[in-house]
């Protein structure tokens, strides 16, 4: 098998028999003809290939992939079609137009988490999530949405992440979470917000993990997380923990824990914090890299 600008595929013997495979920039018919004879293949990654109707057709072929990766793909008049992946279990696709992949997975029974991290996606494109019924976890990042296509999200009982870094989002997005009732970690990142937004994240009485890894924040932020009874652990950047926002944040007795973001991390920022969560008797963790 070639290794090397092209191909590069890893395991296939005693110790790891499932194999993975990546296809690079450079590779041609042939290499994706090569990759649809490989057997036990699980995990396949495409980092800037073209992908034509007779590339894809050969990728068909690979019926063991459970997990598949789009990277700077270009999609050459294809017709993509995910009916003979039936153990595909995980999609991740970036810097990819990713509206047809969309299409294509709707109503697809063992998907159980997908990551798109584009700039081509709008909310009427994620609204084709709402048919994947197995879903676990959803990755949504770089994107043109302001939310509302979020509303689908609800009709997935099993999903419990939910990831967001978009710049574009609306108080409708934090109206459309407010319904996903089973979701137990969130991570809001890479957009501005106000604290009357996350006033509606109080409905997700599941929420036990937050990533509120934001930038701007003010001592209100923190009073509203107060409120979010079940949250267990809560992510913030350590520039965010100023004398006042410590104030607030030492008064959230239902944490267990509380981990600083970012590198390194000021020992007197969490010499601060322990201080003051002492000071109110509230005995969470402190957890810092």
């Amino acid at each position: 098998m070639e290794v090397g600008e092209k191909l590069l595929v890893s395991g296939g013997n005693r110790y790891c028999p499932e194999k993975s495979a990546s296809i690079f920039e450079t590779a041609d018919s042939a290499v994706f003809d090569q990759v649809a004879q490989l057997e036990n293949l699980t995990s396949l990654s495409i980092d800037g290939a073209t992908i034509d109707e007779g590339r894809f057709e050969s990728l068909r072929k690979c019926h063991q992939l459970q997990v598949v990766s789009f990277r700077r793909v270009v999609w050459d008049d294809v017709s993509i079609d995910f009916s003979d992946w039936r153990n595909i279990n995980h999609v991740s696709c970036s810097e990819t137009d990713a509206r047809g992949l969309l299409k294509a997975i709707q109503n697809h029974q063992q998907i159980e988490g997908i990551s798109i991290n584009t700039g081509w996606l709008r909310d009427p494109d994620i609204k084709a999530c709402g048919t994947l019924q197995a879903i676990k976890s959803i990755e949504l990042g770089a994107n043109l949405i302001n939310g509302d296509g979020l509303s689908a999200l609800s009709k997935c009982s099993k999903l419990g992440t939910v990831f967001l870094d978009e710049p574009a989002l609306q108080e409708i997005g934090f109206v459309h979470l407010a319904r996903l009732v089973n979701v137990k970690r969130l991570a809001l990142q890479g957009t501005q917000i106000s604290p009357q937004w996350l006033e509606h994240l109080k409905g997700m009485k599941a929420l036990r993990i937050l990533y509120f890894q934001l930038s701007n924040l003010t001592p209100a932020f923190f009073e509203v997380l107060i409120g979010y009874t079940a949250l267990r652990e809560l992510w913030v950047n350590f520039d965010e923990l100023r004398d006042e926002t410590i104030a607030v944040l030492s008064r959230a007795t239902q944490l267990r824990k509380i981990y600083i973001c970012g590198h390194p991390v000021p020992k007197e920022i969490v010499k601060k914090l322990r201080s003051a969560l002492k000071q109110n008797e509230n005995r969470c963790a402190v957890v810092h890299g």
